[in-house]
This record gives C-alpha cells, sequence and structure tokens, in this order.
C-alpha cells in the first residue's frame, strides 16, 4: 500500500509497530532510535525527531491525526569535510 493510500488510522497501527517492533523506528523516513511516543489527556502521539512525522490518536473522541514527515539531508560537519575533502560529502560519494 502506498503512502498516500494509508489511512490516519493505518499509519498509526504501523507507527506503533515500528516504535515497538523496529527500536523506536519511523515507518515514514525508516530509520531506528528517532521517534518519541508521548501519552498524555487521552492523546496518545508518535513523533519522529528525523523526518517530523506525526501520528496521533485523540482518545477522547476517538479520531486519528497524521501529518507526512520530510526528506531531509544533513549537511557536512567540518569532520567530514576534514576528512573527505570539500567535494566529497561522504563515503558513498563518487570518486
Amino acid at each position: 500500500m502506498s503512502q498516500i493510500q494509508r489511512s490516519p488510522e493505518q499509519w498509526f497501527a504501523e507507527a506503533a509497530h515500528w516504535y515497538a517492533e523496529k527500536h523506536q523506528g519511523c515507518p515514514w523516513c525508516k530509520g531506528a532510535n528517532c521517534v518519541y511516543k508521548s501519552s498524555r489527556r487521552g492523546l496518545t502521539e508518535y513523533r519522529c525527531g528525523t523526518c517530523d512525522f506525526l501520528v496521533c490518536l485523540d482518545g477522547k473522541i476517538g479520531r486519528y491525526f497524521m501529518g507526512p514527515g520530510t526528506t531531509r539531508r544533513t549537511v557536512p560537519t567540518m569532520h567530514a569535510l576534514a576528512v573527505f575533502g570539500p567535494e566529497e560529502s561522504g563515503p558513498r560519494s563518487k570518486r
């Protein structure tokens, strides 16, 4: 199923699965150790610190909400520039 065709409820179930089974993983960017779960006042939320994916359940009204993540590309650090040089951004660069 493509990302667009999923309902917020399906995304919530997927986020709960990735959080529990994939080491706090994100179903949007597929990253690990990047999702934060919070529960307060009947609201349960999964938020990715890497791509800003967000899905939540408002238990008081029984509705799910979802905000898609974004693709982020980090800029090389000064250490990466020192190791690889300014023309190269990392070990995957073509030489």
